[in-house]
């Protein structure tokens, strides 16, 4: 199977017009739940597992206790299947969407070191309800398409 690249050109930092060749995204299948545990109170909350075509992980939902504004809120751990540390924001963007819903928000948190957890090539996304992280990110939605990019962007998978 020949693999197609998208080509575009781009300035680099230094100003030199370069050509950037990369595959485009890849889309994914949807994210479905495979199991539940129910913990142990006290000690561990309950937790579902899910699974999709190239990732497998838990979710675990929280009726309120969040970071911010105390209310609802979701952990979402995600690891490759191939156990490989694959870390692509549109694979995670759509998990996050069939998880917890398009328009909840979730950000990584990069600790500091002596609150770093690192067991296993395996990433968390904090999720939120929508309006709690309101005042982080832009205030509005702008996607570009590698043909539209200002500069260096993969092509949207083909539907």
């Amino acid at each position: 199977m020949t693999q197609s690249f998208h080509e575009q050109r781009a300035r680099g930092d230094d100003g030199r017009l370069r050509l950037h060749r990369e595959k485009p995204s890849r889309k994914l299948a949807r994210a479905r739940i495979t199991g539940s545990h129910p913990g142990e109170p006290g000690k561990v909350p309950p937790w579902e597992d899910w699974e999709n075509d190239v990732y497998y992980g838990s979710l675990r939902r929280y009726e309120s206790g969040g970071a911010f504004g105390g209310g609802p809120y979701a952990v979402i751990g995600i690891s490759a299947l191939s156990e490989d540390a694959i870390h692509d924001w549109r694979d995670f963007q759509a998990i996050k969407n069939d998880l917890v819903g398009p328009e909840w928000e979730a950000v990584e948190l990069y600790p500091a070191e002596s609150r770093l957890v690192d067991p296993s090539n395996r990433f968390y996304l904090f999720c939120f309800p929508p309006g709690v992280l309101a005042a982080l990110g832009w205030p509005h939605r702008q996607v570009f398409d590698a043909r539209d990019g200002k500069a260096p962007q993969r092509a949207f998978p083909k539907e």
